[in-house]
């Protein structure tokens, strides 16, 4: 299903809260940090998909650059 470009679609949203925290994991090898994932709940209105959101961002260090490995949006 693509988006609805004539009212917006999917980019006519807005983020309205953070009904939870915010939650870092971090993976420290010695005194620095091999990788981490942060999860958060968001509310989102507008659109056809509005309601609560679980998304969750992971990352790792490697040759010492941090870069996003993974990312997901689901409903919470």
């Amino acid at each position: 299903m693509g988006a609805d470009r004539s009212r917006g679609g999917a980019f006519r949203r807005s983020l309205t809260g953070y009904p939870g925290s915010v939650t870092p994991l971090l993976d420290v090898k010695g005194a620095a940090v091999a990788s981490a994932t942060v999860t958060a709940t968001l509310d989102v209105a507008g659109g056809d998909a509005s309601g609560t959101y679980r998304v969750t961002m992971s990352a790792a260090v490697a040759s010492g650059r941090p870069g996003v490995t993974g990312w997901s949006m689901a409903p919470a």
